[in-house]
């Protein structure tokens, strides 16, 4: 279409609309993008479509002057009621000076090119859990690939190798007492071993794993391995849950922190305290902690941890493509030991409502991160959104 220019505004051809080297890549996808640079431009987007027989996707690109976004709502609502798939993505100043920041562009190039493992099956009782492979990478770019859990475990041992034993011996020697015999240590720390060799030989940036599928077959836990793990600069998550295991290793790129997968205990809406709890806590982020069994068979290892009364971050992403997120800021206010539950438990004074778990919580597990980290996940996560839809960011 020739370029024309009615009421300030201008309709370019793909031609031109590649010079704009920020967008340029929009067009290798199939969705047709259009700036909405001013208010009265309803019409003559609707006849632009038209005119050129569009039927993809349309992306209304909106900025926060000159009556740009209310223009852009009253298109987005005239061709959704004629059939059209429409989304609007503003470019509000923050935005914009989010787009150029490099660090929030360095954490997306970096999910865009990580490698997830999923080593045997997300476990039974996931029932919310569902993932789509594709969606997952068209919405960030990472890799997830599936692995047997069976040939790990048929490479278990006794005890660790020579190299390997320095780790055994200071995983014991720094506990603050061991309530389970050494020979469970032992087996439980090969296994670790065998973990992080794979985890490493395969290149994976993270890792969940079938561990009650490991525990009922050999009798060792996953629990240390995966908190070893999570203690050494890679990821690691329990039950084969993607999207929490994601969401570690998130938190672990824009914050630089271990993170603790945990499930939701107990809540106090009164006092608007939540309860975490699990088995697999990173030693790097206790002040100390007991070598206990696991929870729920009494058997192998798992690990009680008692953080100090610190400042944290709950943040959950999930859904098909996970896409779906949430984040609070919140403080640990205390360390239990209630026995019906896993061995790590901390009760949290949460800033958001903690009605959010029982009203619309992304499902049972959540990510305790360190520190107040909300508004830089925020940020990241708003850009990402708009990375996505302009295609910036690929493998």
């Amino acid at each position: 279409m020739e370029r024309a220019k009615v009421l300030n505004l201008c309709v370019v051809s793909p031609e031109e609309f590649r010079k704009n080297a920020f967008l340029e890549q929009t067009l290798e996808s199939k969705i047709v993008p259009i700036f909405v640079g001013t208010g009265g431009t309803e019409n003559l987007i609707i006849d632009f479509i038209r005119y050129n027989d569009i039927h993809e996707r349309v992306l209304l690109i909106t900025i926060e002057d000159n009556n740009s976004l209310p223009a852009a709502l009253e298109t987005r609502s005239y061709l959704e009621r004629h059939g059209y798939d429409v989304n609007i993505i503003h470019l509000s100043e923050n935005a914009l000076n989010s787009l150029q920041d490099e660090s929030i562009k360095t954490v997306l190039q970096k999910i865009a090119k990580a490698r997830i493992g999923v080593v045997g099956n997300p476990s039974s009782w996931l029932v919310a859990l569902e993932v789509d492979y594709q969606a997952i990478a068209k919405m960030w770019g990472l890799e997830l690939v599936n692995y047997d859990i069976s040939s790990l475990m048929a490479r278990m041992a006794a005890r660790p190798s020579e190299e390997f034993t320095p780790n055994y011996e200071r995983f014991l020697s720094q506990a603050r007492t061991v309530n389970v015999s050494s020979d469970s240590v032992s087996q439980a720390v090969s296994f670790t071993e065998v973990l992080d060799r794979f985890v490493r030989s395969e290149c994976l940036d993270a890792v969940t794993m079938e561990c009650f599928r490991l525990l009922m077959e050999t009798g060792v836990s996953g629990c240390h391995a995966l908190s070893y793990i999570n203690s050494t600069g890679l990821t690691a998550g329990c039950e084969g849950d993607i999207p929490s295991t994601f969401t570690m290793l998130l938190a672990r790129m824009i914050t630089g922190q271990d993170s603790f997968m945990a499930n939701v205990v107990s809540l106090d809406i009164d006092q608007n305290t939540v309860v975490f709890a699990h088995c697999t806590v990173p030693t790097s982020i206790v002040k100390e902690y007991d070598i206990m069994t696991h929870f729920e068979t009494g058997q192998s290892v798992a690990i009680r941890g008692r953080f100090s009364n610190e400042d944290v971050t709950v943040f959950k992403v999930f859904g098909r493509d996970l896409s779906k997120w949430w984040v609070a800021e919140g403080k640990i206010i205390d360390n239990l030991s209630n026995e019906r539950a896993c061995r790590t438990q901390i009760k949290v004074l949460l800033e958001e409502s903690v009605e959010y778990f029982l009203s619309r919580s992304l499902a049972n597990h959540h990510v305790i991160i360190p520190g107040r980290h909300k508004k830089d996940i925020i940020r990241v996560m708003s850009v990402n959104k708009i990375a996505r839809s302009l295609n910036l960011f690929k493998r």
